[in-house]
């Protein structure tokens, strides 16, 4: 890949990742009501005293025992447990970029490491709870924007139980070319997130590439590109669906 090449496939990520989010976000919008805490908390829930929800004793239970486990650990350390009636304070659902680390030896034998943006992945969490600001609360300890660490961690395990308890919204996402699953991020344990990724290819160029973009640009930081041809051979997966059963 040359320099105009990998310019002009650059641009065309960017373009193509804000549409790709775009979309995702209008999918998540009209799917609000499902990703609600409610949902699964239902009167362990502050304020929702009245909510009825099958199975919610079990659900808080299991949660319970989620956020105890996960708080004592590194790099969390936090030592209240969750307690009913629990305070969520926020119920619509938010996308968060995803990265990671790569390092690569360079031409004198030194790492050199670069944050690698992804173009078609992104984290699942509620509105006001970036995942960036998750990340500086664990490495300062200082709440951000009125939100304690664990009000992040709480949040998050909510969407993750969420996801698990309606099989049939990751259908829905799956028929919409969204593949749904369970991680964990570098630097945040065992915690575990939910990550939705638009089904196309993306790759990185060489490490030479990235290197030689690095001394020029003076950055390490990098996006991955997106492989167009992936684009025009996407499958939507209600068709096969169709076509399996013809």
């Amino acid at each position: 890949m040359n320099t105009a090449e990998l310019i002009a496939s650059r641009r065309m990520t960017r373009k193509l990742s804000g549409v790709l989010q775009q979309r995702m976000e209008l999918y998540l919008s009209c799917l609000a009501g499902s990703f609600s805490p409610v949902n699964v908390l239902g009167k362990y829930i502050n304020g929702q005293g009245k909510a009825n929800v099958s199975n919610d004793d079990l659900a808080f239970n299991l949660i319970q025992e989620r956020y105890s486990s996960l708080a004592a650990e590194e790099p969390f350390n936090l030592k209240k447990s969750l307690s009913a009636p629990v305070d969520v304070y926020s119920h619509s659902p938010g996308l968060y970029k995803f990265s990671y680390e790569r390092v690569i030896e360079d031409e004198n034998a030194e790492l050199q490491v670069f944050d690698i943006l992804s173009p078609n992945r992104w984290i699942l969490g509620y509105t006001g709870f970036d995942l960036r600001d998750f990340r500086d609360q664990v490495q300062q300890r200082k709440a951000i924007e009125g939100n304690r660490l664990e009000d992040y961690l709480l949040h998050y395990l909510l969407m993750c139980q969420v996801m698990e308890s309606n099989p049939k919204l990751n259908t829905l996402l799956s028929d919409l070319n969204i593949r749904v699953e369970e991680v964990r991020l570098a630097g945040l344990g065992s915690m575990p997130f939910v990550m939705l990724t638009a089904e196309i290819d993306s790759f990185l160029p060489e490490d030479s590439v990235l290197l030689e973009v690095s001394s020029v640009s003076g950055t390490n930081q990098f996006e991955e590109l997106i492989d167009i041809d992936s684009i025009k051979e996407q499958p939507s997966k209600l068709r096969l669906l169709v076509e399996a059963l013809l």
